[in-house]
């Protein structure tokens, strides 16, 4: 079993760094939404992307100012797009907290977004670090396409793979792409450097909205994980695309009238009953397991064996094991 520790131990100054400067960045305004800020500023969680930043710079070169900065900008993006998505998704508790939506309001959190997007923006350009936004910006594109591109192909049952892959790469596989990208184009400019760590992280990025897919199915409260909030909110994930291949017929009738009706409790576990009782996990995890070879083979394509390198191997398989 993969450890956080294993992935981090080689960035803990750069991380160490990082919070101190995230910290302050999204605290200071000097208005009242500081306060909004210095709460969200405590729920961070595993701080994935900024980790990414700092590996892929590490790995070609040494870190400076501008890695700090990518790690910086990609941090408040997808901090901004949470307090956004808990919005949409009506979301009470985002890792065991209340959401800023429901301590505060929903324009609160609407705006806080939308002031850390703009923060966002102000920092690349004071810094005339313009070739970072110029990465990051056709990522929030995706992020914005992709999460509509969901709810409008909610209102169907059927959804193809090839579209299911096409959502989670805009909405999740994107901004982690970019992270990559960013934290090489801070220390080396050489485009198959560049292409190696951009194909890295397309690859973890699907991966690890494949495992939160999984995990809405497959976790438990022990887990920490809260299950069946995708089959709520009528979004067809790749479990139920695998499930939905190897049913039967009169299972799949069953399936499909219960998906009419999943704004009942009943309905929403025998839906996840369903599911388990087929293939999808299986199928799921071979999935992932030919994703992290796709990332690794890009790994070996271009970087020799290394501490760094390491970590970013570690980073795939924590990806796939994590169960929050």
């Amino acid at each position: 079993m993969v450890k956080y520790l294993d992935i981090v131990n080689i960035i803990k100054s750069d991380l160490e760094r990082f919070d101190e400067l995230f910290n302050e960045t999204i605290r200071k305004s000097g208005y009242s939404i500081d306060e909004v800020l210095e709460y969200v500023g405590k729920n961070n969680g595993k701080r994935i992307r900024p980790i990414l930043v700092y590996l892929s710079a590490r790995v070609f070169g040494e870190v400076n100012k501008k890695t700090d900065i990518a790690a910086l900008l990609i941090e408040i993006i997808h901090t901004a797009t949470l307090l956004h998505d808990d919005v949409i998704d009506e979301a009470d508790l985002r890792r065991g907290e209340k959401t800023v939506n429901n301590k505060w309001n929903n324009k609160t959190a609407i705006l806080s977004g939308d002031y850390m997007f703009a923060k966002a923006m102000n920092i690349a350009t004071a810094n005339k670090m313009y070739d970072l936004f110029d990465i990051i910006s056709p990522a929030i594109l995706d992020l914005s396409i992709g999460e509509l591109e969901q709810m409008n192909k909610s209102k169907s049952f059927d959804i193809e793979e090839e579209d299911y892959f096409d959502i989670i790469y805009r909405k999740t596989a994107s901004l982690i792409q970019a992270a990559c990208h960013c934290g090489v184009i801070s220390v080396n400019h050489q485009v198959e450097k560049i292409d190696c760590l951009k194909e890295y992280g397309k690859n973890i990025g699907l991966i690890f909205q494949i495992k939160d897919d999984v995990l809405d199915y497959f976790g438990s409260e022990k887990t920490g994980k809260l299950v069946g909030k995708d089959i709520i909110e009528g979004n067809v994930t790749l479990p139920l695309i695998f499930a939905v291949k190897s049913l039967s017929n009169n299972k799949l009738i069953r399936l499909k009238k219960l998906w009419l009706n999943r704004s009942d409790k009943n309905a929403v576990s025998e839906i996840i009953e369903i599911v388990k009782s087929s293939s999808a996990l299986e199928l799921c995890n071979i999935k992932m397991n030919d994703l992290k070879q796709k990332a690794l083979n890009c790994l070996n394509s271009s970087i020799e064996k290394n501490r760094v390198k390491d970590s970013l191997v570690y980073l795939v398989e924590y990806i796939i094991q994590r169960e929050n």
